[in-house]
């Protein structure tokens, strides 16, 4: 089971919204830009809420089901309106990281978590979404079969 399953799903679900942003000329560009509003908003809320503050806590499902749904929606006006572009695409992948970044940043305030640690995992995470731009310029698609893999 992959998550990858229920993404079309999740997509059909979305797509009532994306037709009325659409409408109302929504750019995929401006979904990421409020993606990464968002993620940084929510990064400072965690920041300056600390560990003694539950509220961002409560919303933080939340608020990760609303980044996830404007991750796809990008995607999908893009591919569907044929509004792709470079430089869309290069929005998209330095919004994640910046989103990524300042989620994870936010947990800095908390005196438990070992600060080294967290900045470890934060550079691995800017490496995967590195590995994730770098993929597709090497390999021509995000998916590859093993067998084409291994010729590599």
């Amino acid at each position: 089971m992959s998550i990858y399953r229920l993404k079309p799903a999740f997509q059909s679900l979305l797509r009532p919204l994306m037709q009325f942003l659409r409408r109302a000329n929504i750019t995929p560009n401006q979904l990421t830009l409020t993606a990464v509003l968002f993620s940084v908003s929510m990064g400072v809320w965690i920041f300056l809420g600390g560990p003694h503050n539950g509220h961002p806590y409560l919303f933080l499902p939340l608020f990760l089901f609303c980044r996830m749904a404007l991750n796809a929606l990008d995607g999908m006006m893009a591919r569907e309106f044929k509004m792709q572009s470079t430089r869309g695409a290069f929005y998209n992948e330095l919004g994640d990281i910046i989103s990524d970044i300042a989620i994870f940043a936010g947990f800095f305030s908390f005196y438990l978590i070992h600060t080294p640690g967290l900045a470890i995992f934060i550079t691995l995470v800017i490496l995967s979404e590195f590995v994730g731009v770098i993929g597709p310029l090497i390999y021509h698609g995000r998916e590859i079969s093993l067998s084409e893999l291994r010729r590599y």
